[in-house]
Parts: structure tokens; sequence; C-alpha cells
């Protein structure tokens, strides 16, 4: 199946991507008639840059999906239903100034790096950056109300900005018991301090580790693993659900008393780990290399 689109821009924005959040299995991207890209990566979001595809005017969007059986595409049988086509949202993204990587591997061009040393937080933030030309660039981090600014660099077209945190008097992550996450907001600053690009995203800081005597320990404390299995399709709609049916998902999973999910056998929206981190649920992630 072929999903197409026109759209109109009266003028061409310095940086476009597009973004497919999932599209199984196989997908082709074609933009003006040119072929632009092409994923095997059916449970995945996929990011496009399409800057140089588009052109002032009327554009015209191509996005062919195959769920056809292909041995060199994963799980080559399962025991749930292969649906076809476009199933989470599709967006395009335009920015004018320099912002945070849209296609470094990452949702957000930004990795948090949360560490525990006794009652302190240690938070690592790493940013990829993307600018137009050689620029200075600087970042604003604010977590809790606590506030840094890195000092500005130099950032010729692509480069990474570094800064760690210290957070004291730490709340921990604890499971259902307390699922505390701090919100982290990062802004990307140009020379003259406007703020060119902003992500917010939550961390949250736990220790976690396995002891064959006392089992799972989740900040020194046993936690003993109740969990479900949990896949992404839903009655009448297959795998192209909402945060909707994702809420009543997890407000299921928790009355019967779960504290972790078994997210089977591939990536899920990634909307649900945040529902799960909020919730206070452990994750067990899986990707699709089964029946093998």
């Amino acid at each position: 199946v072929t999903y197409e689109k026109d759209i109109r821009i009266d003028e061409v924005p310095l940086f476009a991507y597009l973004e497919i959040g999932a599209a199984s299995n196989a997908s082709v991207v074609s933009v003006n008639g040119k072929k632009v890209g092409e994923s095997n990566l059916g449970f995945s979001l996929k990011r496009y840059d399409v800057t140089s595809f588009f052109k002032k005017g009327q554009n015209h969007i191509a996005i062919s999906v195959s769920n056809a059986p292909d041995k060199n595409i994963y799980p080559l049988m399962a025991d749930f239903s292969f649906y076809g086509g476009i199933y989470r949202d599709v967006n395009l993204l335009f920015h004018d100034s320099a912002h945070f990587d849209e296609v470094d591997g990452s949702r957000d061009g930004i990795k948090l790096i949360p560490s525990i040393k006794g009652r302190i937080g240690q938070l690592k933030v790493e940013a990829n950056v993307v600018c137009k030309s050689a620029s200075e660039i600087a970042l604003s981090i604010q977590v809790d109300g606590k506030k840094e600014n890195t000092p500005f660099v130099l950032i010729s077209e692509r480069g990474r900005i570094e800064w760690e945190m210290t957070l004291p008097n730490l709340r921990r992550w604890d499971g259902v018991r307390d699922p505390y996450l701090y919100e982290v907001q990062v802004s990307l600053l140009g020379k003259n301090g406007d703020v060119l690009d902003c992500r917010v995203l939550k961390s949250g800081f736990r220790d976690i580790r396995f002891d064959a005597e006392r089992g799972l320990l989740l900040n020194g404390s046993p936690c003993p693993i109740k969990g479900v299995a949990r896949h992404q399709d839903f009655a009448g709609l297959g795998n192209a659900i909402t945060q909707k049916e994702m809420r009543l998902d997890l407000a299921l999973i928790r009355e019967m008393g779960a504290n972790a999910v078994r997210l089977s056998h591939y990536q899920h929206a990634d909307d649900f780990y945040s529902l799960c981190d909020e919730a206070g649920l452990l994750v067990y992630a899986e990707i699709p290399v089964i029946s093998a």
C-alpha cells in the first residue's frame, strides 16, 4: 500500500525531516518522485532528512509499505498478527536555525545518563547539535528548579555538548512505591541568548541489581517481580493504538497488582515506555529476533 500527501510550503526551511512513528514491516519513502530512503524496522520510529528534496510550492510525499514475508526481516514467524501499513504518527519537522539532531538515532538528540553516589545524584547530559554554518552554541539545563548554563562552544555543522550536574538530597525512582521522575529541560542557546530549540525530558535515579540469595534489589531493598507480558495490539484497532488504549492497558496491569511488564516481542511506542516510568513499572524490553 502507498500513502500519499501533497503539502505546499511558501518558504523552504533550512532543515526538514520526515518522521514515521512505525510502518510494518518494510517501507520506502519518496519526495517529489525521488527516493529518500527505506527501512526494514517495522516496530520503531524512523526519521529522514528531506531538506534537499523539498522545494518552494507544491510537494508530494509518498510512503510505500509492505508486510509481505521477507526472510531478511525479523520476525520470520510468531504467535501474533503481522499487521501492515503505517500505524503510528507521521510528522514533518521544520527548523530554521541550529537545533538538536533529529537523525542521530535517538528520539531527541539528547542523552541523559543518571548515576548515584550515596544521597547525591549525578546527571550527565549529552546533546548532539546541528547547525547550518559555524555557530557559537551553549546549553541551558534546568532540573527541578536548578539551572545551569554551559560555556559557549563553536559548532561547525554537527557537534556534541556535554555537561554534568549534581543533585543533592536525591529522591530516587522507587518503583510503584515512589515512581519519582526529575523533569529535565534542555534549551539550545544562540550567542545572543535566544532559545533556538528546547526539549523537556524526564529521568529517574535508581540502583538495581540481582542477588543470588535475595533476588532483585531496587535501591538496596528486595523487590519481588510480579509481571505480565503485553502486546501493542487492541481489539478493532490492530497496532494502530493511541494513548487512550495505552493508558487502559496500564490501568489493567496496575489493577492486577503487577510491578513489572514484559514488552513482547518488539519495540513498543515510546509513549508507553514513558507511561511505565511514570507508573513505577519495571520494563523488560525486547527486539523482534524470535522464532529464528
